[in-house]
């Protein structure tokens, strides 16, 4: 993830659920310097056949681990929405 600032922010986890199709399950960490945890977040995607398309839906929910990541947690919707604007883009 980068912010709008420019920083990188990495993150490690691994995908807890893979039902072909339909939904992701993934389970993360995001880190900082020297490896340091600042927040675990839960994210459950779901693909859902809708008219011509695929409807996808986002969830997250999120576990501060340090206080740094209340900025980051604030701006994940953004990020997602940016994300998927750009796959949109990208698909079209």
């Amino acid at each position: 993830m980068r912010s709008p600032e420019g920083q990188d922010h990495w993150t490690k986890g691994k995908y807890t659920e893979i039902t072909p199709h339909t939904r992701l399950v993934i389970d993360m960490t995001v880190v900082g310097d020297k490896d340091m945890s600042l927040c675990r977040v839960y994210t459950v995607v779901t693909f859902e056949v809708d008219g011509t398309g695929t409807r996808m839906e986002v969830t997250q929910s999120y576990t501060p681990l340090h206080p740094s990541a209340t900025r980051m947690i604030q701006g994940a919707p953004q990020g997602w929405k940016e994300t998927l604007d750009r796959l949109e883009h990208e698909l079209a």
